[in-house]
């Protein structure tokens, strides 16, 4: 479940025009924050392999130019 949340803020923030090093600083950094009081979550060890699987995925989105493509049209 955390790791579709990652999945989501990381395409966010790829959209925005965030870099993936400032993406995987930023998310490390929150998932950090979400569990201080708690002993480190295994998932902190995932997110970079998340963010791997996520610039594939909007890197090909963003070089299709077909159906599906931009903005939509009324």
């Amino acid at each position: 479940m955390y790791e579709r949340e990652i999945a989501e803020r990381a395409a966010l923030l790829l959209r925005l025009g965030y870099s993936a090093d400032e993406t995987r600083a930023r998310l490390s950094q929150t998932v950090a924050w979400d569990f201080e009081l708690h002993t480190t979550p295994e998932v902190l060890g995932k997110v970079d392999s998340i963010l791997g699987k996520v610039d594939s995925i909007v890197k090909t989105v963003y070089t299709r130019r077909g159906v599906g493509a931009g903005a939509p049209s009324v």
